[in-house]
């Protein structure tokens, strides 16, 4: 974990995304710096580089993940479209990930289950990914909003959410089903990093994402 977020700080360095006067691993966003957007052409660079990188296909093929993944699918777990190296700024509603279904938005590729894992210790301060309890059980919800990146489910503001503190090597799990979304980030200056890696059952590509 470590290898990979030290790799993923070095790009966003390379990419004038940190305070230079600021310790390396400090995480700490230069002046002015606004990261979230999904169509965001700096995001789409960061992705290219990282994607590819072995810290983070050492991470899709991390063999305790692996092993949780294949209790809960029945099958050996297979990667599939959709794997994500996110870096989000200070708090900006525009680029808060909103409540969404991972089904939605890869309807055919079938990742039917998400693994969401911290680069580096993530207090509910710094935005977290939060899950609302036994949504899955609902099937796949209507979509609606302004970007194709931004499309959410209505949610009600009195609705309970699941979210913790995380610490370096845990790790979210869920169903394509399971409505999800950010806390927003009002740790200041630090930029949240996290991946997002999504697998399907081994032989299940016809099968509807459960």
């Amino acid at each position: 974990m470590r290898a990979l977020r030290d790799a993923a700080l070095a790009v966003a360095r390379d990419l004038s995304w940190l305070d230079p006067n600021a310790p390396p691993r400090s995480s700490r966003a230069a002046a002015g710096v606004a990261l979230g957007a999904y169509d965001d052409p700096r995001w789409v660079e960061f992705l290219r580089v990282m994607l590819a990188h072995p810290a983070f296909v050492a991470l899709r093929a991390e063999p305790r993940l692996r092993a949780m993944l294949e209790t809960i699918l029945g099958a050996p777990p297979e990667p599939d479209a959709g794997d994500l190296l996110r870096v989000v700024s200070a708090d900006d509603p525009s680029h808060t990930t909103v409540a969404h279904q991972d089904g939605f938005y890869l309807p055919a590729a079938e990742p039917c289950w998400t693994a969401w894992v911290p680069l580096g210790a993530c207090p509910l301060s710094l935005g977290p990914i939060a899950l609302r309890p036994r949504s899955h059980a609902r099937g796949l919800l209507r979509h609606h909003g302004p970007r194709d990146w931004q499309q959410a489910v209505d949610v009600s503001a009195r609705a309970v959410w699941a979210a913790q503190d995380l610490q370096p090597g845990d790790a979210v799990l869920f169903s394509g089903l399971t409505v999800h979304r950010a806390l927003p980030n009002r740790a200041g200056r630090r930029l949240r990093l996290s991946a997002t890696c999504r697998y399907r059952a081994a032989g299940s590509r016809e099968r509807p994402c459960r």
